[in-house]
């Protein structure tokens, strides 16, 4: 039987959702703990150093980002 396509894609959203959430943690808790530096951390992540910055100061996070493309 083949799957509902709505419900694959919010299956998909939701393990989205909670992978995103478990590295934002994962960044305040080493970044802040002072496990790994800023630098590191957005290198790892693939985000800007300031992304990485207003995760570890609780200014954002809470939200997955949207996609940006890379500056030329």
């Amino acid at each position: 039987m083949a799957q509902d396509p709505a419900k694959r894609i919010a299956r998909r959203r939701a393990q989205y959702d909670k992978a995103y959430a478990q590295l934002v943690q994962a960044i305040r808790e080493d970044v802040t703990a002072g496990v790994v530096g800023v630098t590191e951390a957005a290198r790892q992540a693939k985000w800007s150093r300031e992304y990485i910055s207003q995760i570890r100061d609780g200014e954002s996070g809470d939200t997955p980002p949207k996609r940006r493309l890379p500056r030329r």
